[in-house]
């Protein structure tokens, strides 16, 4: 029975085969074939006209297919920097230079910042003579510096019985896609304490505290608020009280670039979601008032040193934008080691793409210094999760498909 089946299955391969090779093209060349034994044989003049016909036909069509797009440029325009998740401009530049109108012209373009399912979208053009523009709009489905490839140029005008094509070779720029962020309306958190490190004090309060440190002129940029009016009448010009800030909340970001500890395809991958979530949460901070740090143990150390305002936001993106899972340090061996070099005077937010192998109070953390985020491995590895894990110790648990928003939004607000 077997043996039968296998027969069957390898009878109906051939016979797609045959019906792919079976086009319009070699049915028109069988004809002719065809006709010129039937000619050759019978002598009958009128069966040579039909001949003659067809032959031109093929002729023509051939010849049109091979010129059609020789004389057509096209030039690709698109913006340095996008963001994932949100649309944006690409513009083409054709132009024919033949003599001739070009019909069914067919652009298709390869875009790596788009997942498979979307990738190589074509542009279909009726009539191109001369000069024409085409704007088309696009979403970067994900992060990272990206090099659109070739463009391809194809034609089967007129009767699709030849088909022209043309390769346009990309010029090699690139467009840079900054990871997307979601809307939070705080951080998971409770509490205060108070941690001192080189005679600083840190507390869970955004910004800090200052101390009076003395009178200086007045500098463009300065609050208006510090103005010392007393002084600055006696001395016919603006004087200022500067300060300095002797407390300050940092929140320092871990990020694991251990390439053996990120499953997953693409963007369907541990490192992906943690960088949305530390993206969102660097941007919540930062709009508060808080000091964002990032760093990680990649082929090339990723080190962003404390800042504030939202001007260290475009820092942060551009790094995380960058970043890439090369690195060979142990996440917990790299955490401590960082522990180490700074001291924990931090608020950390740590990711543990193993699960539940980090234990924050094994290295010497408080709860409420610690925003951790876990990571189920078996879904990026597409399999089903494991049962009975749940997140008992305040952190988060994330698995492949969630959304994102939704788990980080719930989990800040709990």
């Amino acid at each position: 029975m077997s043996t039968n089946n296998t027969m069957l299955a390898g009878l109906e391969t051939h016979i797609e085969k045959f019906f792919s090779l079976l086009r319009i093209r070699g049915f028109l060349i069988v004809v002719c074939v065809l006709l010129f034994l039937t000619a050759w044989n019978r002598g009958i003049a009128l069966i040579y006209v039909l001949l003659f016909f067809l032959l031109a036909t093929l002729i023509v069509c051939l010849v049109v297919a091979q010129l059609i797009t020789r004389k057509v440029l096209v030039q690709r325009f698109f913006p340095p920097v996008a963001y994932e998740d949100k649309p944006f401009t690409i513009r083409y530049e054709l132009e024919n230079q033949g003599r001739f109108a070009c019909h069914l012209l067919e652009v298709t373009d390869s875009l790596p910042f788009q997942v498979e399912t979307s990738r190589n979208d074509m542009l279909l053009i009726e009539t191109l003579a001369g000069a024409r523009s085409i704007a088309r709009t696009v979403i970067a489905d994900w992060r990272g510096v990206h090099k659109p490839g070739d463009i391809q140029l194809a034609s089967a005008w007129p009767f699709g019985l030849f088909r022209s094509e043309k390769t346009i070779i990309a010029d090699g720029s690139a467009i840079l896609v900054y990871p997307s962020t979601f809307t939070l309306d705080r951080l998971p958190f409770e509490g205060a304490s108070n941690f001192w490190h080189d005679g600083s004090i840190t507390d869970h309060r955004k910004g800090g505290q200052d101390i009076f440190i003395g009178i200086r002129e007045y500098r463009r940029g300065d609050n208006r608020k510090n103005i010392h009016w007393a002084l600055s009448a006696k001395h016919s010009e603006l004087m200022v009280k500067e300060y300095e800030s002797i407390s300050r909340t940092e929140i320092c970001i871990l990020l694991d670039l251990h390439t053996a500890e990120n499953p997953g395809n693409g963007k369907y991958a541990p490192l992906e979601y943690a960088i949305k979530i530390a993206a969102s949460v660097a941007a919540f901070a930062l709009r508060e008032g808080y000091f964002v740090s990032l760093y990680g143990a990649g082929k090339k150390e990723l080190v962003i040193e404390a800042g504030s305002g939202m001007a260290w936001m475009e820092k942060i993106s551009y790094a995380l934008a960058l970043v890439q899972a090369d690195g060979h340090e142990a996440y917990a061996s790299f955490v401590n080691r960082e522990l180490n070099l700074h001291g924990n005077h931090r608020i950390f937010l740590l990711f543990d793409h193993r699960g539940n192998s980090l234990q924050p109070t094994a290295l010497g953390l408080a709860d409420d210094q610690v925003m951790l985020v876990r990571f189920d491995p078996r879904t990026f590895m597409q399999m089903l999760p494991e049962k009975n894990r749940p997140a008992k110790d305040g952190s988060l648990m994330i698995r492949c498909g969630d959304n994102l928003e939704e788990k980080v939004r719930s989990w800040t607000t709990r």
